[in-house]
């Protein structure tokens, strides 16, 4: 008979739950309320906008022509997809909470490392640094749960089931 003891596998999840909840509602908060670059040529470095209006297409001040980076439709696909990685990061989260799977960690970890790298290449403005530790701790959540779930304590409990079938 087992113990009622946890496994490792399950603490990770328990454990990192909060710390991915925590991580997605900075994301969130730095996506919507935050300061981020805008996205044309020769802005001044002090100019900030919403990310909303940075993906939009709304960024350029009152009344001037700016010029746009070449690529510029794919950056917008890019602020676009900060949003998916949001949207699949609570899935995930939701998915560990509800089954425990191990693939849901690779998804927390396609998210994070998703927006890590995409923040990373927007500059030091304070919305981008803290979407970065948002997504750092969504990635985080994914290693600790993943290398959890390979560790050798759940691979034996794995084959104690199978001797039992």
């Amino acid at each position: 008979m087992d113990s009622p003891r946890s496994t490792a596998p399950q603490q990770a999840v328990l454990a990192g739950l909060p710390i991915g909840l925590m991580g997605v509602l900075l994301v969130v908060l730095a996506l919507l309320y935050m300061a981020w670059p805008p996205n044309f040529k020769n802005a001044p470095s002090s100019y900030t906008v919403s990310h909303w209006d940075r993906m939009a297409g709304t960024d350029t001040p009152e009344g001037q022509n700016v010029e746009r980076p070449s690529g510029y439709i794919i950056h917008q696909g890019l602020d676009a997809l900060a949003y998916y990685m949001v949207f699949q990061s609570l899935v995930a989260i939701g998915g560990l909470a509800w089954t425990g799977d191990r693939s849901m960690y690779l998804l927390l970890m396609v998210s994070g490392s998703y927006g890590i790298i995409y923040t990373a290449s927007l500059g030091l403005v304070i919305g981008p640094i803290v979407a970065a530790v948002g997504y750092g701790m969504v990635l985080w959540l994914g290693i600790l749960g993943w290398s959890a779930h390979t560790s050798k304590e759940s691979s034996t409990s794995e084959l104690k089931h199978v001797e039992v079938l």
